[in-house]
């Protein structure tokens, strides 16, 4: 996901000049990785940890082990047509 320098200034109701010193800081929680595009002024977040696991989260991981149980299962099959007794 990308957030624009100037979203994140919005929305956290901080200055231009704090955006990167907030970036660092939340990177420092190790609850979110990302990098600093400032040509673009924008950040590109490749993963972020939710601190409460609401119903939302739960509906997410239940959707994801679902997709992965499907693709097992396709996976499984694919090697037994391969080779029967597998």
């Amino acid at each position: 996901k990308e957030i624009s320098f100037d979203t994140m200034q919005q929305e956290l109701q901080i200055g231009a000049e704090d955006v990167e010193a907030f970036v660092i800081d939340a990177v420092r929680t190790k609850m979110v990785n990302l990098a600093i595009d400032q040509t673009q002024r924008k950040v590109v977040v490749s993963h972020s940890t939710h601190r409460t696991f609401g119903k939302q989260q739960w509906q997410q991981l239940h959707d994801t082990l679902c997709s992965w149980k499907q693709n097992l299962a396709s996976v499984k099959s694919s090697l037994q047509t391969l080779s029967p007794s597998a």
